[in-house]
């Protein structure tokens, strides 16, 4: 909400991004940084090769599918060498903001139950 009320430059935020951060922050109690946050940078090319990936016909695999067996070196195998590079987005967004997560929550201050004083 920080963004979608900045008081400098009202009604210029991009809805995507404050989907992203509430995302973020509900699933992984992170704090999105108001501008070039790497975690929406990420999702952002993880996205863009799952839709470009998901157009039918995109690729000559969608119609051959005995191609998904050649080589990534063979002329015309550009669609792996596309994948290879969608699925390492694709991790990367499943792993980076959950390594962030973990290593927040593990930070916090811990207090054991037996020292309350009650």
């Amino acid at each position: 909400m920080r963004i979608a009320l900045s008081h400098d430059q009202p009604r210029t935020y991009e809805p995507h991004r404050l989907s992203g951060s509430i995302v973020v922050n509900i699933a992984f109690g992170l704090r999105v940084k108001e501008t070039n946050d790497p975690i929406l940078e990420i999702a952002q090319v993880a996205n863009d090769y799952m839709l470009q990936g998901a157009v039918p016909g995109a690729f000559l695999v969608d119609a051959l599918p005995f191609l998904k067996y050649i080589p990534d070196w063979f002329p015309g195998a550009g669609f792996q060498k596309y994948g290879a590079i969608g699925k390492e987005a694709g991790n990367r967004l499943r792993d980076i903001p959950f390594d962030n997560g973990k290593a927040a929550i593990v930070s916090l201050p811990c207090r054991s139950p037996r020292a309350d004083p009650y």
